[in-house]
């Protein structure tokens, strides 16, 4: 719904809609942050650095404001329904913890990335379990100005957990759209690659 107003304003315009941006909720996160970092050089000139880091946190809406009074619309839903509430409240995965190992020799270095991602739920109250991806990279130094490196992203191939089946042959396990949109790492699988850094 509309005001008379703003109807006014769009037609003059010869616009048919519009979108606009407003701070309409307030929210509040409590969590936990932590990160370790360690580096150590071996005899034989060997370097390992490794950074882990763990994360909690939980998001609450704890108000909403109302819409302008021009808008014609003063609701709480038409602000806020439960689509939108689930993406505050509920999309983002409510912990996760990261394992970056990187060992280096001469000229060749090893990079090892642990990306463990908790759980989190949608608006119709699928949840979707928490995933351990991978990621690899070994790289060559080939000259000062010459690197080469092959490795891959989710090297496992870890896919999110797809919805539930339904009848919905649009948003379904077994419809078009199988994976959640809101998935925090993709739903496309590995990726491999050949990288060449050259310096000029």
């Amino acid at each position: 719904m509309v005001s008379p107003q703003v109807k006014a304003i769009l037609k003059q315009y010869g616009v048919q809609s519009a979108r606009y941006f407003t701070n309409a909720i307030a929210t509040e996160t409590h969590g936990l942050d932590i990160r370790l970092n360690y580096k150590h050089s071996f005899e034989d000139r060997g370097k390992l650095k490794m950074v882990a880091s763990y994360h909690r946190d939980q998001t609450t809406i704890t108000d909403v404001y109302p819409l302008a009074s021009i808008l014609g619309n003063q609701t709480t839903t038409a602000v806020l329904n439960d689509t939108t509430r689930s993406f505050v409240e509920t999309a983002q995965p409510a912990d996760g913890y990261k394992l970056w190992t990187q060992f280096e020799t001469g000229t060749w270095r090893s990079t090892l990335n642990l990306n463990r991602v908790g759980s989190y739920y949608y608006v119709n109250g699928s949840r979707f379990g928490a995933k351990l991806t991978t990621d690899l990279d070994l790289a060559l130094q080939l000259s000062k100005n010459l690197e080469i490196a092959v490795g891959g992203n989710n090297i496992f191939n870890v896919l999110p957990d797809k919805f539930p089946e339904t009848s919905n042959l649009f948003v379904s396990g077994n419809g078009i759209i199988q994976y959640p949109p809101i998935s925090p790492y993709g739903y496309n699988g590995a990726f491999f690659y050949i990288r060449l850094n050259l310096k000029l």
